[in-house]
């Protein structure tokens, strides 16, 4: 089973839709910070810059928002919820930066996720579009109804080309349109996933990918 995108996707959907309860994190996420603003991990050779004002939730929190999105995308699949927790084991957390702190009054928060996971079990997967193909089905047999938004691109982050999928879900009435981006490095899935409302909100994420720096 293939979990960090799908990961991402629901936690996103978690944190919408619990966005005013649960207890505010608080700390850096497993990327250090290495100045104001700026987060470094060294094993994947990433730099990230979260813009001025902007929430970045620690590892902690985070893996409490990726449990309760395993719950909303499989609430009575358990094969499925099993297989997201399985692969859960395998992804990890580079960063979780949020527009506003979580249980802020605002209608969606929008964010930028960055993940990894670990595919030495799975040869097959070459690219990131080999990647989305397991994503997708995954995606197709949870309970986040998912449109996919034409075809695959690729775009440039940190110097390295990565290919990404677009999405929109709907959940308690408002349309929400993500970004999936994935690469391949070593052994690992490298991706991203922005997640936003409007115009505003995507032009504020791509800043942050956009701040993306990759030593490879």
């Amino acid at each position: 089973m293939f979990g960090s995108i799908l990961k991402c996707v629901v936690v996103c959907a978690a944190v919408f839709a619990a966005a005013s309860c649960g207890p505010q994190p608080k700390g850096g996420g497993v990327a250090e910070k290495i100045s104001e603003n700026t987060y470094r991990n060294e094993p994947f050779g990433l730099t990230v810059t979260a813009p001025d004002g902007w929430f970045v939730m620690d590892n902690a929190q985070t893996k409490k928002l990726m449990d309760m999105g395993a719950d909303i995308a499989a609430p009575d699949d358990q094969r499925l919820k099993a297989g997201v927790r399985a692969s859960m084991q395998n992804s990890s957390n580079l960063f979780t930066f949020f527009e506003h702190a979580p249980g802020a009054p605002v209608e969606f928060n929008a964010s930028v996720i960055g993940m990894t996971e670990n595919l030495a079990m799975v040869p097959g997967v070459k690219t990131g579009k080999d990647y989305f193909f397991h994503v997708k089905r995954m995606l197709e047999q949870s309970n986040v109804a998912t449109e996919f938004v034409g075809d695959y691109k690729t775009r440039k982050i940190g110097g390295q080309n990565f290919d990404q999928m677009d999405v929109r879900m709907t959940t308690n009435g408002v349309t929400v349109s993500q970004s999936y981006y994935a690469a391949k490095h070593g052994e690992y899935a490298v991706g991203f996933v922005q997640s936003y409302i409007n115009d505003e909100q995507r032009k504020a994420t791509d800043v942050v990918i956009d701040s993306v720096k990759l030593d490879w």
